[in-house]
């Protein structure tokens, strides 16, 4: 079962720690190929490039490249602290050979350390101009503050008119849909009002329709029922004609039989007299229930006429 691994508490991931190692290796560079450039004699200012060149690495790898990229500020103090450590171990190097040296070769050596000390302070130089550099790239967080609030001054400006914007545009279209409703509830009215007064017009012509068919009706029924008794009291008075005729006739021959056709004859006539009496009352009871419905009819048509 493998062991878990605990995680200290200063402890950095591997990805974090890349630039502690570029760093070391820029260091072991420089310290290691300046004391072999001037162990091998060559010309000073060779040793002074080669420590300008690790400088200059260092300083371009750890700016663009994205696992490596740390702030500015920090890779221009790197470069200021490398360069004066390499400045150190040139003068270390070179104290070592004039203390190694013997009593005679001592006056020689010293405008060779002179001009090794001129020379190793080169990388002093070239670490400065670095660290001067990579600080115009460091981020002034009080100008970007300052540009950040302007920038927001001027979003909440242009958003605050903006919304004034639109609560205008809401306004006059809250006006202009409250005007479109009051003139289509006008026209509605209006429109309505047309309407009841056309129903209530074709109401009119109906009931006055309705009226004159109710009063042809009563006055149709009315003639047929007086032409009945008409024709009922002309075939009674007609019956009772050719009675007393053949009772004139028969009265010659027989008194006993004109008596009895004289009774029959006004018989016949109270007869006549009650069924022309019942066809008159039969009549008013017509009339009467007649009238009763045409007044039905005007009362209902009246109150649709005010219901509409």
């Amino acid at each position: 079962m493998a062991r878990a691994t605990t995680r200290r508490m200063h402890d950095v991931s591997p990805r974090e720690s890349w630039d502690r190692i570029v760093l070391l290796l820029a260091f072991v560079a420089g310290v290691a190929g300046g004391i072999a450039l001037k162990l091998s004699g060559v010309h000073p200012f060779w040793a002074a490039g080669y420590a300008a060149l690790v400088l200059c690495s260092y300083a371009l790898l750890t700016y663009f490249t994205t696992n490596l990229r740390i702030e500015p500020e920090a890779i221009g103090d790197n470069c200021y602290y490398l360069g004066f450590l390499f400045t150190l171990t040139s003068l270390a190097v070179t104290l070592y050979f004039v203390v190694e040296s013997g009593a005679e070769d001592r006056a020689r050596l010293i405008p060779e350390v002179i001009s090794g000390f001129g020379v190793a302070l080169s990388s002093t130089i070239v670490g400065v101009f670095l660290r001067v550099l990579m600080m115009q790239f460091r981020v002034d967080l009080v100008a970007r503050e300052r540009e950040t609030r302007l920038e927001l001054d001027i979003a909440s400006r242009d958003l605050r008119e903006e919304m004034a914007r639109s609560v205008r545009q809401i306004k006059s279209f809250t006006i202009e849909a409250l005007q479109h409703a009051s003139e289509r509830e006008e026209a509605m009215r209006r429109t309505t009002a047309a309407m009841v007064t056309d129903i209530r017009e074709q109401m009119g012509q109906t009931t006055e329709i309705v009226n004159d068919a109710l009063r042809e009706a009563a006055q149709a029924q009315a003639s047929a029922a007086i032409t009945a008794i008409r024709d009922s009291v002309t075939e009674a008075a007609q019956g009772l004609l050719n009675t007393a005729q053949a009772a004139e006739s028969g009265l010659e021959a027989d008194a006993n039989a004109a008596h009895v056709a004289r009774l029959r004859a006004t018989e016949r006539m109270t007869r006549s007299a009650l069924a022309v009496e019942a066809a008159c009352t039969r009549l008013a009871e017509q009339a009467a229930v007649l009238g009763t419905a045409l007044d039905r009819a005007s009362a209902r048509l009246e109150a649709g006429d005010r219901h509409a």
